[in-house]
């Protein structure tokens, strides 16, 4: 059995006296060496999920509750400890359960999912979402609840490129980066009808998104010339190509030509190369002098004069070559002019007669 323990203080000097039966004392202890001699237990060793400090200090015989340390929620009853004479405890320890962390709540460029359903001193991972780039932490959740929030540095990944169809203007989309947004417009050419289009990068580097209602721009008729047939161009739109032949009355040498209506409203392009067909001769009659028309071609003019002999009264005649390789207009007035020649023989001989026949009737 230890002596009987006598704890004294002094100035400048602590310490304990043991003395026998006799009332003796043999020595003097040091004060770190108290708790043997008074045969205290050592705290028991238990793990994290454990608060075992109601057993600090107890001495043979003394029991202590072990209860749950923070972080951990007790099922059923508190444990019990003894100290035993060999200074160690024995008992049973309580049903301690880990707490779950309450979920982590943070922006969309951080993947938290590791840390979903860990409990108490469990570590977890934050990296990077999808379509962000950089490092990752380690993080650990703790008795209060929660998940020490140490996060990682993510940058944003630029989107690839938005390549819609030429109504459409995505120059606002231009460097977006994930989860921003940006407008698409309607290109020059065509007219919105109601909202803008919205696109958004998303995740996988590409955009997502509806685009508005855009209607092409009617162009300007085009007024080729007379040669050429431009009909096929009628009531295209922005963008819209259409052919040009040769106008009736005039043959195409090789292709014909593509006209492409721009966003100005107007046409550009090439035009086939036609020729105008030569009019047939004009067989107008005896007494109209219509040399001037030999040679024309479809859409040409010419005039018409009288011929020699005769006498124009008014303004020459016009003819117009057309398409069908014949002329049409008018003629000219033509009066046959008086020759002023002297009789025949046989009709001078019939008036002399008659002039001497009135005259003896005469006589």
């Amino acid at each position: 059995m230890l002596p009987r323990v006598l704890v004294f203080s002094l100035v400048g000097v602590s310490g304990v006296v043991a003395e026998d039966g006799r009332g003796e004392v043999p020595r003097v202890y040091a004060a770190a060496d108290v708790l043997a001699l008074q045969g205290e237990c050592t705290a028991p060793a238990v793990d994290a999920g454990y608060n075992n400090t109601d057993c600090v200090g107890k001495v043979e015989n003394e029991t202590c509750s072990i209860a749950c340390a923070a972080g951990w929620t007790i099922d059923g009853a508190l444990g019990l400890y003894t100290c035993q004479a060999n200074q160690t405890f024995t008992g049973e320890l309580p049903t301690c359960n880990a707490n779950e962390c309450t979920a982590l709540n943070l922006d969309a460029e951080y993947n938290s999912t590791d840390c979903v359903g860990k409990v108490t001193v469990e570590t977890c991972t934050i990296s990077c979402a999808a379509g962000y780039e950089g490092n990752t932490t380690s993080n650990t959740c703790q008795p209060s609840g929660v998940v020490s929030d140490a996060r990682p540095t993510c940058t944003a990944n630029e989107c690839t490129a938005l390549i819609l169809d030429a109504e459409y203007n995505s120059t606002d989309c231009v460097g977006k980066v994930t989860a921003e947004t940006c407008s698409i417009a309607c290109a020059t050419g065509w007219t919105i009808d109601g909202a803008l289009g919205s696109y958004t990068c998303d995740s996988g580097g590409s955009f997502a998104g509806t685009p508005p209602t855009c209607t092409a721009n009617e162009c300007t008729a085009l007024n080729s010339g007379d040669q050429y047939d431009d009909t096929d161009c009628n009531g295209k739109t922005t963008a819209q190509t259409c052919s040009i032949a040769c106008a009736a009355g005039w043959t195409i040498a090789g292709s014909p030509g593509s006209q492409t209506c721009q966003a100005n409203k107007t046409f550009t392009g090439d035009l086939p190369n036609c020729t105008a067909n030569t009019c047939n001769a004009l067989n107008s009659d005896a007494k109209y002098d219509d040399t001037d028309c030999n040679g024309k071609t479809t859409a040409q003019t010419c005039s018409i004069a009288c011929a020699a002999g005769w006498t124009i009264a008014g303004s020459p005649g016009s003819q117009t070559c057309q398409a069908n390789k014949n002329f049409t207009g008018d003629l000219p007035n033509c009066t046959a002019k008086d020759s002023g020649a002297l009789p025949s023989a046989p009709l001078a001989g019939m008036l002399v007669a008659l002039c001497l026949h009135v005259g003896s009737a005469f006589a």
